[in-house]
């Protein structure tokens, strides 16, 4: 009777599941500033506790933290709108020099293969569709996400604002909903809030590091809107596994519209590849250690199934994401063994096992 009882159970959780994702995609406009929002409360909750335990008082300390993340938020904002429209005004100069790019390929290629491409081969084709009326239509699309935005800005503000303001008493409400497990439930929360901190803040340093070299080398090479490139590395570096390889598309394209030879445009994009494989693949791995515990087919399903819940923003807070769901379900002992599923092994296990097998062997 119990295991039909539990059996019944998993299955209500599942469905229960299945209810939550959909109404998460239904209501995507109201939850995605929210959880921006309590990621901001979380990675900054510490930093509260730390200036309430030194005696600063309260009064100050929120309105300071508030000020600082919505000025940062909104600055950041400005950086990216203002970019944006100095390269709408730029539009007719690449547009003429991305069809003379084009133009020369081509002219390269008839005389190397002997070919004769007319008007309406393939490259022509993209060049028509690459016009300037074309890309204006995409600028004024862009216009209205902006606009969008703005809204989601101030319903992120006021989330952000109420949570903060419920950040001094956060143990005892997370204490009364805990009921008789007040304790555990805290501990519990403890643990996911100082694994998302962790990993928020480390990603976010190696992240500024790789954002300031391609900052740099856009810059030593003359590349337009160097600033932006860098911070366009530096946010979809959180990206997983495509993340820098789209932000390195970009400036590569803009190097090849500004330069008339291929060597620096070569030397450019083997920098910009340089820099990500020794921050992506030595310093990244030694800075986070292993904090994720995450593997990576986890990784990659969790990139798409957030990218395409929740869009750009989703793919942004995936890894995060993946990971709140894997400690939530590690705390859950019917659905332990999905959190096993997400996670790797680590040395420390792998031995035990292996001398477990010897033993048993023996």
């Amino acid at each position: 009777m119990e295991e039909n009882l539990r059996t019944i159970k998993n299955i209500l959780l599942i469905f229960l599941l299945i209810v939550i994702v959909i109404l998460m995609g239904v209501l995507s406009k109201v939850l995605i500033p929210l959880f921006l929002a309590i990621i901001f409360a979380l990675i900054f909750q510490p930093i509260i506790s730390y200036l309430r335990k030194i005696r600063v008082p309260i009064a100050i300390i929120l309105p300071f933290v508030y000020v600082l993340t919505i000025g940062g938020v909104y600055l950041v904002s400005s950086v990216v709108y203002n970019t944006v429209s100095d390269i709408t005004v730029e539009l007719p100069y690449l547009t003429e020099k991305f069809n003379e790019k084009l133009t020369s390929i081509v002219k390269v290629y008839n005389q190397i293969t002997g070919s004769n491409f007319r008007s309406n081969n393939f490259f022509d084709k993209i060049i028509g569709t690459l016009d300037y009326g074309t890309i204006t239509s995409y600028a004024g699309k862009l216009a209205s996400n902006l606009t969008s935005f703005t809204s989601d800005f101030i319903m992120f503000a006021l989330y952000y604002f109420l949570l903060l303001a419920g950040i001094p008493r956060y143990r005892d409400y997370i204490r009364f909903v805990g009921g008789k497990n007040g304790d555990t439930f805290l501990s519990n929360y403890e643990t996911i809030q100082k694994a998302i901190v962790n990993y928020m803040l480390s990603k976010f340093l190696v992240n500024l590091v790789l954002g300031t070299l391609v900052f740099l080398i856009c810059t030593f090479f003359g590349i337009k809107f160097a600033l932006f490139w860098g911070f366009l590395m530096l946010l979809l570096h959180f990206i997983p596994t495509i993340g820098s390889i789209l932000a390195s598309i970009p400036p590569i394209l803009l190097a090849m519209l500004q330069f008339d030879t291929w060597s620096p445009i070569i030397i450019m994009a083997s920098a910009l590849i340089g820099v990500q494989f020794i921050v992506g693949n030595i310093l990244e791995p030694k800075f986070m250690g292993k904090q994720l515990k995450i593997n990576t087919v986890t990784v990659l399903v969790g990139l798409v199934f957030w990218g395409q819940l929740w869009g750009i923003i989703g793919m942004l807070l995936s890894v995060p994401l993946m990971v709140l769901i894997k400690l939530i379900l590690e705390k859950i002992p019917d659905l332990s063994f999905l959190s096993r599923i997400m996670g790797s092994p680590d040395k420390k296990s792998k031995n035990k096992n292996t001398n477990e097998t010897a033993s048993l062997a023996n």
